[in-house]
């Protein structure tokens, strides 16, 4: 159940406590509308990590939409938060990412709401909310809806072996016209917590699978951009003034191939 005096997100997906297979997302209208005005052919979704109390979301988001609103009001009141029901075991919590994604796929293919419109989709992702960042670019680019895809993924809590040529979610970066992934050496999450989760939760990985958010591997053909944020621990991205310049930067771009994307 949600806390009454919680800040209630842009988009929330299913209960905090919930059966994945039922999850359902919500949009309220009227910060889709405050969206559409300022930038009707463009939509950016920011999705949190794993183990978030609904409470503390707030907090999360906050910090980096301030470092954002230092550098442009407009971009940090144009982004859309999103809620997802992450406070579980780590095992069902990676069931309930896939299933977060299908709910905001879903929503987003809505042709009563105006996201089809839209020609741009950016989605910045925090730790394992960077694989419902990838599971949704998967989906879409599956579908009718298909917007060019901008990825910015702070500290993926994802295995590297999932992002190897084959593996499940690999096309979702390549296709994307832009992958950027921010990685840390000293991020403690990344060393045996998550190797030991993962090797107990995930099959095809591999025993002890290395995060994407340790190295930033695979190191070729996969991101458009690895940022190295050398000394970041795992919650230093919420308040990174240099991923809130990236965003800033990639909204700021007059027409929407002003930048080097992957080429076709």
């Amino acid at each position: 159940m949600r806390l009454r005096n919680a800040r209630r997100s842009n988009i929330e997906i299913g209960e905090f406590y919930h059966r994945p297979g039922e999850l359902d997302a919500r949009v309220h209208d009227e910060d889709l509308r405050r969206v559409n005005r300022w930038s009707p052919r463009r939509f950016a979704l920011l999705i949190h990590g794993w183990g978030v109390r609904v409470e503390a979301q707030a907090k999360s988001y906050g910090r980096l939409l301030d470092q954002i609103a230092r550098l442009d009001g407009d971009v940090a009141s144009s982004l859309l938060t999103v809620s997802w029901p992450s406070k579980d075991f780590y095992r069902p919590a990676l069931g309930v990412a896939a299933h977060a994604a299908m709910a905001l796929q879903e929503k987003l293919c809505d042709s009563a709401l105006p996201f089809e419109r839209a020609r741009e989709l950016i989605i910045i992702g925090h730790s394992m909310g960077c694989r419902v960042a990838l599971e949704l670019a998967k989906l879409l680019k599956q579908n009718r809806f298909r917007p060019e895809i901008r990825l910015f993924l702070m500290a993926p809590a994802v295995p590297v072996p999932l992002m190897g040529p084959g593996a499940a979610l690999h096309e979702a970066a390549v296709r994307s016209e832009r992958s950027v992934v921010y990685f840390s050496m000293t991020d403690q999450a990344f060393l045996v917590p998550f190797q030991v989760v993962e090797s107990w939760a995930g099959p095809g990985q591999g025993l002890f699978p290395e995060a994407v958010g340790l190295r930033g591997r695979p190191e070729r053909d996969v991101w458009t951009e690895r940022c190295n944020m050398t000394g970041y621990l795992h919650g230093s991205y919420w308040k990174s003034d240099v991923v809130a310049a990236h965003i800033v930067r990639d909204f700021r771009r007059h027409e929407v191939r002003a930048l080097p994307v992957r080429p076709a």
